[in-house]
């Protein structure tokens, strides 16, 4: 999809999946075996929570002369990322504070730096996105689906390297995409449509170019 801010800037957007439940075979086939076993229970129905809308969001896609991998492949191949949206978003913090400071994603950030500046500061893409629910009460950092404590640091692998820390992880991930999805609720949007469905940003698309023009500023995997 495009969009178009108010000052003329043009964006390609796309959406993409959040909450990886690693289920797939390029992620289980270097897992343990007791891990895969535990990925397959598919617990509280976790593969079907992460494809409602809350476990989507948009990025910007590369336009015509940008080159290079975009946000989402990025964040998908780096082993202290491992598709993981907490560690995304701290990245996107870290962009915030200082777009020139060395963090996994920040020079694919940095690239796309004209899409982010849409939002002010890291608080109104957080909100913009509704996202709160993965901040601390004050804010100021994201809070680990891993561990349920703020991120501090990148550590590789980044997903999960047992049944427990898996099943934490899952739980933690399922309690953010069912708060997002009745952040989206309020919106008049209801979450138990498929992402797919709704191209997977519906709401996020409705929401975000007349936001953005009014300012007159620029699954299963």
């Amino acid at each position: 999809m495009s969009l178009r801010a108010g000052d003329g800037s043009k964006f390609r957007l796309a959406s993409d999946g959040i909450v990886p439940t690693w289920s797939s075979p390029g992620w289980t086939r270097s897992f343990r075996t007791d891990l895969v076993a535990e990925v397959a229970k598919d617990t509280d129905d976790f593969y079907r929570v992460a494809s409602t809308v809350g476990g989507y969001i948009l990025f910007p896609r590369n336009r015509i002369g940008q080159t290079g991998r975009t946000i989402n492949q990025a964040r998908g191949v780096d082993p202290r990322i491992a598709d993981r949206f907490d560690l995304t978003l701290e990245c996107i913090r870290r962009h915030y504070l200082d777009p020139l400071a060395e963090n996994p994603l920040g020079e694919r950030l940095a690239y796309y730096a004209d899409f982010f500046s849409l939002f002010g500061d890291f608080d109104g893409y957080a909100r913009f996105f509704l996202l709160d629910d993965l901040l601390t009460s004050d804010r100021s950092a994201v809070r680990s689906l891993m561990s349920g404590e703020p991120l501090s640091a990148f550590v590789a692998p980044a997903f999960a390297v047992s049944p427990t820390e898996y099943g934490e992880y899952r739980q933690r991930s399922i309690a953010f995409v069912k708060a997002r999805n009745g952040r989206i609720l309020q919106l008049g949007v209801s979450p138990e449509q498929s992402a797919d469905a709704m191209h997977g940003c519906s709401v996020c698309a409705a929401a975000i170019a007349p936001t953005a023009h009014s300012r007159g500023s620029p699954q299963r995997r």
